[in-house]
């Protein structure tokens, strides 16, 4: 006889509950606007400076607050024609976790450059008899002449690693965006690594660093869900 706090569970046979549940389950999923229209920032960020030293606040959305309107109307009324062209363009693409993927994400980045062997500047240590000056200054002399060889080395290293960098990071947003919804309704199943060099070369570095580093948390941290655990006072509580 079962406990009466101890509720009655059902056998079942764990293969079929756990493939249940893996049917049931999916990776985890965010999303990151990228704006394509970047060249009307910099004009509003200056309005935005100039209002504010008026005493008129823009708040995120664009909306206005306080201030003299009417001294200021032509600089806001130039701000949301700015505001809406930006929002014109703002696209949201959808991310997810990568990490089981992320061994060939980064065969497809190639090879990653190694780096040549160190050279070793020979030391001198005080109080050195002169047999040992003698060694230290025909070390001195092989590494004088093989320094200019291995700092060649050294920066065509730096830049084959920098492009590997750059390769691996396109990779991974290519194989971690998997939707893109544009403002006019329309939507693209992800985008490819060819596309995503010419968006780069178009709106720049800074906006797909936010779509990695999007992609970097969602592969480090647990996802963050705000829930309104707590129900607002009705108004019979209010006093």
């Amino acid at each position: 006889m079962s406990d009466d706090l101890t509720p009655d569970l059902e056998p079942t046979d764990f293969d079929d509950a756990l493939d249940s549940w893996i049917g049931g389950a999916s990776l985890t999923r965010t999303s990151v606007p990228v704006y394509g229209n970047g060249a009307v920032v910099e004009r509003m960020h200056e309005i935005t400076r100039l209002l504010t030293e008026s005493g008129t606040e823009i708040s995120a959305s664009g909306d206005v607050s306080l201030g003299d309107e009417g001294s200021d109307g032509d600089l806001i009324a130039e701000y949301e024609s700015l505001f809406e062209q930006r929002e014109a363009s703002k696209s949201i693409w959808v991310i997810e976790d990568v990490s089981s993927v992320i061994d060939e994400i980064r065969d497809a980045a190639g090879e990653a450059p190694e780096p040549p062997e160190p050279l070793e500047e020979p030391y001198l240590r005080p109080n050195a008899s002169e047999q040992q000056k003698r060694a230290h200054n025909i070390a001195k002399q092989a590494y004088l002449k093989a320094k200019p060889e291995h700092d060649e080395k050294m920066r065509a290293f730096e830049k084959a690693a920098t492009t590997w960098a750059d390769n691996f990071a396109l990779r991974l947003i290519e194989r971690a965006v998997v939707e893109i919804r544009f403002a006019d309704g329309r939507k693209a199943p992800g985008i490819s690594f060819e596309k995503l060099r010419e968006v780069r070369n178009r709106i720049g570095e800074r906006q797909l660093l936010a779509v990695k580093n999007g992609i970097d948390a969602l592969m480090k941290n647990e996802p963050v869900i705000e829930v309104p655990f707590s129900q607002p006072p009705s108004d019979d509580d209010q006093t």
